[in-house]
């Protein structure tokens, strides 16, 4: 120890305090010490000055001045210690390598000194120790000791962020996965261990992982300690008894050791750096014990509280599918409850979604929701479907029938992907695991909503012809699609001179996908939209209603054809159409090609036009075609997310004040294989215009008495040409179909309402008070009860959402946690609060939270901590009290 070391600790030492004593037992140092330059220090020796008098000086002739009290001997004892009480309010210095190392880590219990100094090896490297000291300086000084202390250079080596056990062994079990998975004997495991043992920290750690967790064995390793921890928070978790080949590998019986294993997983699998290590290695033990075949005798109840396995997110996918197919009434609730608790879990988290697998069980419970919505809603029309007018079922249909549809759509987009992802997750697990489901959701879509939706709007369409709907096609208070642009566009351009109107066609977007539309978009700020229905012209298919949108007095079929006509311009084509809004100084643009616009770009091309067509083909482009008609209802997805996406652009970069979003058609689809009972046998005449898949157009056509009969010049205002009859249709009853030329699930064309009832989407900026409304917000959330005070490890807290879920009001998604300052105290639970309900007993939660098995100050303050888990904003901190009174009560 050189005299330059030894000045400039003492130099620390004075700096903070203004007696220093040093005790050399072997007088090593004795002569440096003329040699040291410390001023404004008086140098004592206590060999040669008297204690009563050392004494004196020091507090009562010069109680401010600087000592340094040197004695060539070793610490006196306690009761022989006449300077001891001085002592006590001052600092020992010690000048060989281990007590230079105390000071310099601002420890002051001298007792560490021989465990330092069996160290060695770590306080060789200077980074090493810099880090030590700022772990040290973290904690309390008083509570270092010397399993604390080997905590810390653990923490250290291992790169830990926190100085933690669980902190430890989660930077020490990544180690050990890499691209291929988990590798007990991973190169970069090996290398961190062997640096470990060099640094004499091995007996430690597994001294530690024996005082926190009850792993001992003979020959300790982290594979052993890993099984147990997965073996012992299943069993903890698991609401049956355990299986008999695992008891010997369950850890310390000791509940609170015990409980610390299935905290430590808990916060392993929630972290956001370590949550990959934990999926790999539990998927690896999950393997090496057999989990999957093991819980075929497990039943729900039993598995609900376990996340240990990813085997048992898929039994217990399979055990809710069960439920679902088993309910026999519309009171599903508690089912609801457990899906969207499994949600909330680790092994369905949206933090790690892009994961094949981890979106396969997502995509399940997406299914699980919609089918038993749909079966709720079916259970809801127990008695059928009956309407008094056919006004009273259109508009039923718009309110709440289009679900239905929606539902059928949004389970099978979601079976659809469960099925393409089931090889990422085992064999043949997507095909299988909803099969029962999807048939069940068909019977009940197919086989009775829509046989009663067709049954009873068939009777409104009229039986002879002249008669019903398909006589006057018009129902009270509902605009029809013919008029719309004289009722929507042009009005608005009328009542002032500088206003524009923006017009979104998006071809096929029927109700139930503009109603999900409409949503998104008054989700966003400074958004108010607004869905209404129209009745669409008949038939139901491109051409004609994308002409019924156009400005036009009069429409018309050219002579001869099936091609319809605007003012006597053909309608067909984007140029077409341009020509036909030049007339009322309008512009028809493609979407891809306003998407694709810059702002300056998109304002130079529109600045001159008051009237800005937008044509989206997305689910049509898709659907019409036998090749890809099964991937409708991704293209319906696609076309709700690019809809959105071109109302946000012609809003907020073309200065869209005013914009409607509308379809020249709905559609029906059905994903049932269809036989010959649903292709209507009736061959059309020679001189048909169109022959299509739902109807017939032509003249002369008469009637027919297996198929509805119509004119368009009703259903639809074509106007006959050449003083010949009007252009008349056939169109099968129910949901048939003429033939299955382009696909035979996806059709339109016919008289469905979900082919007629057309989606009109009004889109306006909010302004002044509106613009306040508009703006979105998360649910609130309070915790229910007064003073909390916590007196077992489990604990249970009881939470209310201030409001319902709206549109302007989004779920929200809470991790819970106990916590000392940052620390985990307990597990950490994920809840969303998502209801809709008016009522507050509807909207209470409760979460129970375990604590780990340590010590707690009944006087000290903990808190209970709120935070958002989609961006970890803590929204709320409140006080607990913690006095385990039945420490043993797990």
């Amino acid at each position: 120890m050189n005299l330059a070391h030894i000045t400039d600790s003492l130099a620390v030492l004075f700096a903070e305090q203004r007696l220093v004593f040093w005790y050399d037992p072997d007088a090593a140092f004795l002569e440096l010490l003329p040699e040291l330059d410390l001023p404004d220090v008086t140098l004592l020796r206590l060999d040669e000055q008297p204690a009563l008098g050392v004494k004196v000086r020091l507090e009562l002739e010069d109680p401010q001045g600087k000592y340094l009290l040197y004695a060539p001997s070793a610490l006196p004892d306690l009761d022989e210690d006449w300077l001891l009480d001085i002592r006590l309010y001052s600092r020992v210095f010690s000048a060989d390598p281990a007590s230079l190392l105390l000071d310099e880590l601002g420890l002051s219990s001298l007792g560490l000194r021989e465990h330092i100094a069996a160290r060695g090896a770590f306080f060789r490297n200077k980074e090493r120790v810099e880090k030590l000291k700022r772990f040290v300086a973290a904690g309390p000084t008083s509570e270092e000791d010397e399993q604390a202390l080997d905590l810390k250079m653990l923490a250290v080596l291992v790169r830990a962020e926190q100085t933690d056990l669980f902190s430890v062994l989660m930077r020490l079990f990544a180690t050990q996965c890499g691209p291929e998975g988990y590798a007990p004997a991973a190169p970069s495991f090996v290398r961190l261990w062997r640096e470990i043992e060099k640094m004499s920290l091995a007996p430690a750690f597994w001294t530690l992982l024996r005082d926190a967790l009850g792993y001992e064995e003979e020959s300790p390793s982290l594979y052993g300690l890993l099984l147990r921890l997965f073996v012992t928070e299943f069993c903890v978790k698991c609401a049956a008894a355990p299986p008999q080949g695992w008891l010997h590998l369950l850890l310390d019986a000791d509940p609170r050791r015990r409980v610390n294993a299935t905290l430590l997983l808990d916060h392993w699998r929630n972290h956001l750096c370590f949550y990959t290590s934990y999926d790999s290695i539990s998927r690896f033990f999950g393997a090496e014990l057999r989990v999957a075949e093991m819980l075929d005798g497990y039943g729900l109840g039993a598995l609900l509280g376990v996340m240990t396995f990813e085997a048992v997110e898929r039994r217990i996918v399979a055990l809710l599918r069960d439920e679902v197919l088993g309910l026999q009434s519309a009171d599903g609730g508690a089912v609801a409850e457990v899906i969207q608790r499994r949600r909330d879990g680790h092994w369905a988290s949206p933090h790690h979604r892009d994961d094949p697998r981890v979106a396969f069980y997502c995509d399940a419970y997406d299914a699980l929701q919609a089918a038993l919505a749909l079966f709720q809603l079916r259970w809801s029309h127990d008695r059928g479907l009956s309407f008094a007018t056919a006004e009273d079922m259109f508009n039923a249909y718009a309110r709440e029938l289009f679900r239905f549809d929606q539902l059928y759509r949004q389970l099978h987009f979601a079976a659809d992907r469960v099925e393409r992802a089931g090889p990422s997750v085992g064999p043949d697990e997507g095909a299988d695991l909803l099969k029962a489901l999807v048939a069940r959701v068909e019977s009940c879509y197919s086989g009775w909503f829509l046989d009663q939706l067709a049954l009873c709007w068939d009777d409104f369409l009229g039986a002879k012809p002249g008669e019903g709907v398909l006589g006057s096609w018009r129902l009270e208070r509902v605009e029809r699609q013919e008029d719309f642009y004289q009722r929507f566009v042009q009005s608005h351009l009328a009542a002032n001179p500088r206003n524009k109107a923006f017009v979104i066609v998006s071809d096929a977007l029927r109700f139930e996908a503009a109603e999900e539309l409409t949503r998104a978009i008054n989700g966003r700020y400074r958004f108010q939209a607004k869905l209404r229905p129209l009745l669409g012209v008949a038939p139901s298919y491109t051409a004609l209603g994308m002409a019924a949108l156009l400005p036009h007095r009069e429409l018309s079929f050219k002579a001869g054809s099936a091609d319809v006509l605007v003012d006597g311009a053909l309608s067909s084509g984007l140029e077409n159409r341009n020509a036909i809004l030049r007339k009322v100084n309008g512009i028809a643009l493609k979407a891809e090609e306003v998407l694709a616009m810059s702002k300056e770009e998109g304002r130079a091309r529109i600045k001159d036009f008051r009237v800005v067509y937008i044509y989206h083909d997305c689910i049509d482009a898709v659907g019409d075609k036998a090749a890809s008609e099964g991937q409708t209802f991704q293209a319906v997805r696609q076309a709700i997310e690019e809809l959105a996406a071109l109302a946000r652009v012609v809003v907020n970069t073309l200065n869209g004040g005013y914009v409607l979003v509308t379809a020249d058609h709905g559609f029906v689809f059905q994903d049932r294989a269809l036989d010959r009972l649903d292709k209507h046998a009736l061959t059309p005449p020679p001189g048909a215009l169109l022959s299509h898949k739902r109807f017939v157009l032509g003249k002369g056509l008469g009637e027919a008495g297996s198929v509805f009969y119509g004119k368009t010049g009703v259903t639809a205002g074509i106007k006959a040409v050449e003083s010949q009859a009007d252009v008349e249709f056939w169109a099968p009853r129910g949901y048939g179909r003429f033939n299955f030329v382009g696909g035979a699930r996806f059709m339109h064309g016919g008289l469905s309402l979900q082919e007629l009832v057309i989606p009109l989407i009004t889109i306006r900026e909010a302004r002044g008070r509106d613009r306040e409304n508009s703006e979105t917000r998360k649910v609130g959330v309070r915790l229910l009860g007064g003073r909390r005070k916590i007196v077992s490890s489990l604990h249970r807290f009881e939470f209310i959402q201030t409001e319902p879920v709206s549109e302007r009001v989004k779920p929200l998604t809470l991790r819970i946690a106990l916590r000392d300052g940052g620390e985990l105290l307990s597990d950490e639970a994920r809840v969303t609060f998502e209801s809709a309900s008016a009522s507050l007993e509807e909207r209470k939660k409760s979460v129970t939270l375990t604590l780990k098995g340590r010590t707690y100050d009944p006087r000290k303050e903990y808190s209970l901590v709120l935070r958002d888990a989609e961006n970890d904003v803590e929204l709320e901190r409140e006080s607990v009290f913690i006095d385990m009174a039945f420490i043993g009560d797990f």
